[in-house]
C-alpha cells in the first residue's frame, strides 16, 4: 500500500511506540474532551505535550498535532469553541519551550462550518460562528505559525444528497463535465476542488489569503445500507485511486484558485470500523477489512497502473433505492443481548403491541421473530428522527418481509382450489407436495427456511391433504428442470417410448432458465461433474422405462433476472437496449437499476453485444462443448431433435405477434425474435405501444432487450440454428383438456411414480 503518513485520533501509546524508528510521519490528536483542560493553563498543556509528544519524539516522527476533531460542528457544547484557539496556543508555547519547530498545530473542521459553498466564489463561513472571537483568532494563529487549515471534505455526501443535480463522474474525478464559476471564472473538473475552493474564498473574505489547505479526511464508503446511494467498492476504489493519482501527479495539483499549491491529504480510513454505530456507511470507509485484508487494490504512491489491480465488482446502487425495507436481526446473534435491546425498543408506546399474546404477530413465538417485528416497527416510526437500523449491532436492513406468514398465507386460495377439485373422501389419501423455485433459492440467510416452516405449519393446520414436512421444500434447479421435462413428455405421450422420441424442454422463468433433454447411456456414463460434486445428469424411471437426462438450471438468467444482468453489464451507463426517450428504474432482487437510453436511441448491434457479455458467452469452457457461462451442453443428440420452449418464450412471442394467443402453442424460429427486435429497437418508447399493442405496459420499456435476450439465449447460448423450428407454448392439448405446461405436473408424476402404491399414470 506504501503509506507515507498516518493520522491518529488520539495519542495512543502502543501505536506511537510501534511507529518508532519507521519512516512514517504521524499526526496525533488532542481529544475534544481534553481541549478545555489544555486551554485552562500552560501547565496542563505542558503535561499533555510531555506525555504525548516528548515520550516518543523524535524516534516517532510526529509532524502534526490536531487539537480536537470537528469541534465547530457540535452546537450542543459551544464553550469548547472558545477554548479551541487558547488550547492550540498553549500547545504551541510548550513546543517552543522544547525548541520543536517541525510539528504543525491545527484543528480539523467539517464542511458544515460553511454557510454557503456553491458556487465556490460565494463561500462563506457559518454566521453562528463568531468572527471576532473564534474564526479570526483561529485564522490568525494558522497564518502566524504557517500551519494548515485542516478540512474534512467528502464529495460523497454532497453527491449522495443531490444525485440528480451533481454528476457521479464529476464526484469521482472521472468525468469530462466541467463547471465554470460565474463570478471567479475558474473552471472546475471535479467536486472536491469546488468544495475546497469554497473554503479558500471564505478565508479570503475575512482577509486571509495565504493559509494553505490540508485535507484532514476524505474518502468514499465501500458499502452501506440499501438506501445509501453509491456506497460500494467500485466507487470507493475509483474515488481513492483517482484522488491518489491527482495528489501525487507531477503536474500542479492544487485547486483552480490555488493551482500551484500541493495539498496535504489524509484518506479516511485505513480500516472498516465494524463496531461503529450509525448507518451502514459509518462502518465502511476503510481500505482494509478489520482482519487486515484488502477490500480493493490501491497504491498510495500513484505509480501502479490500473491493469495491475484486480477487477472491481460492478456497482448496483448508483441510483436511489425505491423498494420497501425492513429492519431485522442479524444471523447468529446472542439471544441475551437481543432480549435486552428488545426490552428497550418495546418501551416506546405502540412499538410492540402486535407481538403480545393474542395479537396478529405473536406467532411464531420466538425472540428473533418478535425482534424482527419490533425493530422494523421502531425503525419505521422513528426513522425520520434519525434512528438507524443498527440496535447495538444486532440488526440489519433487508428487502424481504420478515413475516414468513405473509408468504405462507398467499397459498390459501390454492389450497382451497385443490380441496374443491379433489373429492373430500380422497383428500386424506392425496399426497400434497409443495416446492419453491428460484425466488426462494436466491434468498439469503435463513429467510427461505422461515418461509418454508410457515408453509408447513399452514398445511398442517389448515389442509386436509396428506403431507409430510420434507415434502415442503425448495427445489434445486435440476429438480425443476427435470420435472418440466417429465410433464411435457407425459402430456405429449412420449413417456414409455425410446428416449429418441422425447422432446427437449427449455423453460425460462423470471429468475432462472432450465434446459433438459434425454441423452444416451454412453453420454450419461461420460458426463462431467459440476463444481462441488453436483451432476449434470440424472436418471428417471417412468412408465416402465429408464431415462438418462441432461439437466441444468441457470440461476439469475431468467427473463427478469436477465434484465438485471444486462443492466449490470452496462455499468449504470446509458443502455443500448433501452428504447429511445425512456428513462426510469428497473427493480429486481431488492436492487434498483437506472434505465436510460442513449441519445440516439437503442442499438440492436450494441444490445446484442451487451447481452452476450451479460450471458458470458465467451466464458472459459472446460468441456468439449458449452452453452454459456462455461456450462457443459450435454453433448446434444436425438433427445434434442425437437424442442418445446415455455413460459416467457410464449409470453414475449405473443406480445409481438410471433404467437397467436388464440392457440396455446405455436411453431416459431429464433430468427423471428430477432426480426421483431429489429423493429422494437428502432421504435421510440412513446410509440412502442402503437407498434406492438399487445405488449403489457410493464414490459414496454424492455421489449427491445427482451427480444434480443431470447434470441441470444437460443442462438448464442444454446447453439440453435436461427431457422430451427421450436414449439413455444403455455399449455398442451391433452385429450380433451388444455393443461398448463409447468413443472408441478412433472413433480406430481414423479411423486406418484415413486409411490409404493401402484397408480396407473396413463389414467390421468
Amino acid at each position: 500500500m506504501k503509506v507515507g503518513i498516518v493520522k491518529l485520533y488520539d495519542a495512543n501509546p502502543e501505536i506511537l511506540r510501534l511507529l518508532s524508528g519507521t519512516n512514517l510521519h504521524v499526526s496525533i490528536m488532542v481529544p475534544n474532551d481534553q481541549i478545555s483542560i489544555v486551554a485552562s493553563n500552560q501547565s496542563s498543556a505542558n503535561r499533555w505535550v510531555r506525555e504525548n509528544v516528548l515520550s516518543y519524539y523524535p524516534a516517532t516522527m510526529i509532524r502534526y498535532i490536531l487539537v480536537g476533531n470537528e469541534v465547530l460542528s457540535n452546537k450542543d457544547d459551544q464553550t469548547v469553541w472558545y477554548d479551541l484557539v487558547p488550547a492550540m496556543t498553549n500547545i504551541r508555547k510548550s513546543m517552543d519551550q522544547h525548541k520543536i519547530h517541525n510539528i504543525k498545530i491545527g484543528t480539523p473542521l467539517a464542511m458544515d462550518i460553511m454557510q454557503t459553498s456553491f458556487p465556490p466564489s460565494s463561500g462563506e463561513f457559518r454566521l453562528d460562528i463568531s468572527r471576532n472571537n473564534i474564526l479570526i483568532p483561529l485564522l490568525r494563529f494558522l497564518n502566524w505559525t504557517k500551519s494548515y487549515f485542516f478540512i474534512d471534505v467528502y464529495p460523497y455526501f454532497s453527491w449522495s444528497q443531490n444525485p440528480s443535480t451533481i454528476s457521479l463522474d464529476f464526484a469521482l474525478f472521472k468525468g469530462v463535465q466541467t463547471y465554470t464559476d460565474p463570478i471567479s471564472g475558474y473552471v472546475y473538473t471535479n467536486l472536491l476542488d469546488q468544495m475546497l475552493d469554497s473554503v479558500v474564498f471564505a478565508m479570503q473574505k475575512l482577509g486571509f489569503h495565504r493559509i494553505r489547505l490540508a485535507i484532514a479526511e476524505t474518502g468514499w464508503p465501500n458499502g452501506g445500507d440499501y438506501d445509501e446511494i453509491g456506497a460500494n467498492i467500485y466507487n470507493a476504489a475509483t474515488y481513492n485511486r483517482n484522488l491518489v493519482r491527482r495528489i501525487t501527479s507531477q503536474m500542479p495539483n492544487g485547486t483552480p484558485a490555488r493551482p500551484e499549491l500541493e495539498i496535504l491529504t489524509f484518506i479516511f480510513s485505513l480500516y472498516n470500523e465494524n463496531l461503529k454505530e450509525g448507518s451502514g456507511t459509518e462502518r465502511h470507509w476503510g481500505l482494509l477489512k478489520p482482519n487486515g485484508s484488502s477490500i480493493y487494490d490501491i497504491d498510495l504512491t500513484g505509480q501502479a497502473p490500473e491493469v495491475e489491480f484486480t477487477t472491481l465488482p460492478q456497482p448496483t446502487n448508483n441510483e436511489p433505492f425505491h423498494g420497501r425495507l425492513w429492519c431485522v436481526t442479524k444471523d447468529n446473534v446472542n439471544e441475551v443481548d437481543l432480549g435486552q435491546v428488545l426490552e428497550f425498543v418495546c418501551r416506546r408506546n405502540g412499538t410492540c403491541d402486535e407481538i403480545y399474546p393474542g395479537k396478529s404477530c405473536y406467532q411464531p413465538v420466538s425472540i428473533v421473530s418478535h425482534a424482527n417485528y419490533a425493530f422494523s416497527s421502531y425503525w419505521a416510526k422513528f426513522r425520520e428522527e434519525g434512528e438507524k437500523c443498527y440496535f447495538n449491532g444486532l440488526a440489519d436492513q433487508t428487502t424481504i418481509d420478515p413475516n414468513p406468514n405473509a408468504a405462507a398465507n398467499s397459498l390459501e386460495p390454492l389450497l382451497e382450489g385443490a380441496e374443491g377439485a379433489v373429492p373430500e373422501e380422497l383428500q386424506s389419501e392425496t399426497p400434497l407436495e409443495l416446492g419453491a423455485t428460484a425466488g426462494l433459492r436466491m434468498l439469503k440467510g435463513d429467510a427461505a427456511e422461515k418461509i418454508l416452516q410457515a408453509v408447513r405449519d399452514l398445511v398442517k393446520n389448515q389442509s386436509t391433504f396428506y403431507s409430510k414436512d420434507q415434502w415442503v421444500t425448495i427445489l434445486d434447479g435440476t429438480q425443476e428442470g427435470s420435472f418440466m421435462w417429465v410433464a411435457m413428455n407425459y402430456l405429449l405421450g412420449n413417456l414409455g417410448k425410446n428416449y429418441k422420441s422425447t422432446t427437449a424442454t427449455i423453460d425460462i422463468g423470471g429468475g432462472s432458465i432450465q434446459m433438459a433433454y434425454a441423452i444416451s447411456k454412453e453420454q450419461f456414463d461420460k458426463a462431467p461433474q459440476k463444481v462441488a460434486g453436483e451432476s449434470y445428469v440424472l436418471q428417471k424411471h417412468l412408465l416402465s422405462k429408464d431415462y438418462n437426462l441432461y439437466v441444468h438450471s441457470y440461476l439469475n438468467y431468467g427473463q427478469l433476472a436477465g434484465r438485471a444482468e444486462i443492466f449490470k453489464a452496462s455499468r449504470n451507463e446509458s443502455n443500448p437496449c433501452a428504447l429511445e426517450g425512456y428513462e426510469g428504474y428497473y427493480s429486481y432482487g431488492g436492487v434498483d437499476y437506472k434505465v436510460k437510453a442513449p441519445k440516439k436511441g437503442s442499438s440492436l448491434k450494441k444490445c446484442r453485444n451487451l447481452t452476450r457479455q451479460a450471458l458470458k458467452i465467451k466464458a472459459k469452457c472446460n468441456y468439449k462443448n458449452c452453452t454459456f457461462n462455461g456450462v457443459w451442453n450435454g453433448g446434444g443428440g436425438a433427445g434434442q431433435k425437437t424442442i418445446h420452449a415455455s413460459s416467457f418464450f410464449y409470453y414475449i412471442g405473443a406480445q409481438v405477434g410471433i404467437v397467436d394467443t388464440k392457440f396455446p402453442s405455436a411453431k416459431a424460429k429464433p430468427i423471428q425474435y430477432l426480426n421483431a427486435a429489429k423493429v422494437a429497437c428502432q421504435t421510440k418508447a412513446a410509440d412502442i405501444k402503437t407498434v406492438f399493442p399487445n405488449t403489457q405496459d410493464k414490459n414496454l420499456p424492455y421489449l427491445c432487450m427482451d427480444l434480443v435476450y431470447q434470441y441470444t439465449l437460443l442462438v448464442d447460448g444454446f447453439g440453435l440454428n436461427p431457422y430451427k423450428d421450436i414449439t413455444v407454448m403455455s399449455k398442451v392439448q391433452y385429450k380433451n383438456y388444455l393443461v398448463g405446461a409447468a413443472w408441478p405436473l412433472g413433480c406430481a408424476i414423479d411423486l406418484v411414480s415413486s409411490s409404493p402404491n401402484k397408480i396407473k399414470l396413463s389414467s390421468f
